[in-house]
């Protein structure tokens, strides 16, 4: 059904094709007959000239039709695919590649150590510069060392929390690398994948959630969101993720806490990816208690109140490259969540200024643009 689904959109292009040609050479000779340039013409001779535009306009609209589809149509056909469940571009088979094997052979170590000495040895073998080149040649302790296959990229992180992070992805059809990131503060805390589709824009998404800050009564996360095809790999999107904070009587409560959560969707009709971020305040102390909180209480401890901050809507923009978001508070540039959502938590002191935001729909309204 979806192969169906998929071909009828493609010929949809090619009949519109035909219907433009054919209404352009329509308009054309109108304005030929109208223009009375003509001697006279019998009665036969007059049915003879309009039967001619007819068929012409009828062959011509056919052949636009004929060979759009064969345009639309064929590269569905003849496009490489995954044979058997084996990603290949052109002759090219992943399979065969020294980065596939280099990912095999990482997954099958035993020890983290040797998953890094075994990246170190290719990306010397190869002559890879890395930026981590030096902190490699020195030895790292205790590393967590990962490495995945996203269709023709390969994926390999490497992390020793408060001192070394690093990701890179490697492109297996010529060994190099696409890209690669160092900056994670104080370390990564934790790497989600979405994918591979190769159907999808953009084929596979890497969230990566990082230590952002440590200190001064403050806690904080932040997420980095890469995006992945066939042609590229890019940071799409780096927002902040998580925030403890105590200590500095910016709040009226003893302690505040946000939580979000980035879940991803496929959009069906649109083939694009789609990001939602939900997320809760935590405050504690007694009179934090507002109307509307979820209150929990511990026998002899604080309360413990839940307030729901509003989502934020993510949409994956083909053209520019990015998650472009559409609804919520606008949270580009901001490095922490008390920089946005600060008055879920009583903050005092009028410190808060409150950012734009962009209106949000209604469950109805983004699910009838669904339909």
């Amino acid at each position: 059904m979806e192969q169906v689904l998929s071909i009828a959109s493609r010929i949809s292009t090619p009949i519109a094709l035909g219907g433009l040609f054919a209404a352009i050479l329509f308009l054309v000779f109108r304005q030929i007959l109208q223009m009375n340039v003509f001697p006279s013409l019998t009665t036969a001779h007059g049915f003879r000239v309009i039967k001619v535009i007819i068929d012409r306009l009828f062959v011509l609209a056919v052949l636009s039709m004929i060979f759009g589809f064969a345009g639309y149509a064929l590269p569905y056909f003849i496009s490489p695919g995954t044979d058997g469940g084996k990603a290949t571009t052109s002759a090219f088979t992943i399979e065969s590649s020294a980065v596939y094997k280099l990912v095999s052979q990482m997954n099958d170590a035993a020890t983290d150590q040797e998953r890094l000495t075994q990246f170190v040895k290719f990306a010397a073998a190869n002559a890879l510069k890395l930026r981590i080149a030096a902190e490699l040649k020195d030895g790292l302790p205790d590393p967590t060392v990962q490495a995945k296959m996203l269709g023709v990229h390969a994926f390999v992180s490497i992390a020793v929390p408060r001192m070394v992070s690093y990701v890179a992805f490697i492109d297996a059809r010529n060994t190099k690398l696409v890209l690669e990131d160092n900056e994670f503060a104080a370390g990564i805390e934790d790497i989600e994948f979405t994918g591979v589709n190769r159907q999808a824009s953009p084929n596979a998404i890497v969230e990566i959630i990082y230590n952002s800050m440590y200190g001064t009564g403050t806690y904080a996360k932040s997420a980095k969101i890469y995006t992945i095809t066939e042609d590229y790999v890019l940071l799409s999107l780096n927002k902040p993720y998580f925030e403890y904070n105590n200590g500095w009587g910016a709040f009226k409560s003893d302690d505040v806490e946000f939580k979000t959560k980035n879940i991803f969707e496929l959009n069906q009709q649109k083939s694009v990816y789609e990001v939602r971020t939900i997320g809760v305040a935590i405050v504690r102390g007694s009179g934090t208690e507002k109307e509307g909180d979820v209150i929990q209480t511990r026998e002899g401890g604080p309360v413990k109140a839940y307030r729901e901050l509003p989502d934020e809507f993510y949409v994956w923009n083909p053209l520019s490259k990015q998650f472009e978001q559409k609804e919520g508070r606008i949270v580009a540039g901001q490095p922490l969540l008390t920089h946005v959502y600060s008055d879920f938590a009583g903050a005092k002191g009028g410190w808060f200024t409150k950012p734009a935001e962009l209106k949000s729909k209604s469950k109805f309204d983004r699910l009838y643009e669904r339909l």
